[in-house]
């Protein structure tokens, strides 16, 4: 039987390293970071990460999540990745150079972003 969290969880950790959703760190190292979250039945997130520095391997397998609305802007690149399924969703992502990265969480459907962050990476 398959254990669902009762609120949305961001943990410290993932699959891939330490969780760039965790809420409580705010300084990185450039390297292999995870974007994971456990997420309750019936509700939904969406991040949007905005930065210079930060990739994801494009053939990687993303069970958990979709990513759409990708463009450029002033030298950033901008991405959502929505949540379609419940329970632990990973994604990896990379922080590829020093400097800030952007993310905006909208939990069930917000218009308006439910929690904010900076990335550091050092």
């Amino acid at each position: 039987m398959i254990r669902y969290p009762i609120i949305i969880n961001y943990p410290s950790s993932g699959e891939f390293g330490t969780n760039i959703l965790d809420k409580s760190n705010k300084r990185y190292k450039i390297g292999t970071h995870s974007l994971r979250v456990e997420i309750p039945k019936g509700q939904t997130i969406v991040v949007k990460v905005s930065g210079e520095n930060w990739q994801f391997p494009a053939f990687q397998s993303i069970p958990g999540w979709r990513h759409f609305d990708h463009e450029t802007k002033d030298g950033k690149t901008i991405r959502k990745f929505k949540s379609v399924k419940a329970g632990i969703i990973d994604l990896e992502i990379y922080l590829v150079d020093k400097g800030k990265t952007e993310l905006s969480v909208y939990e069930n459907g917000s218009e308006l972003p439910s929690w904010e962050k900076t990335l550091f990476v050092e």
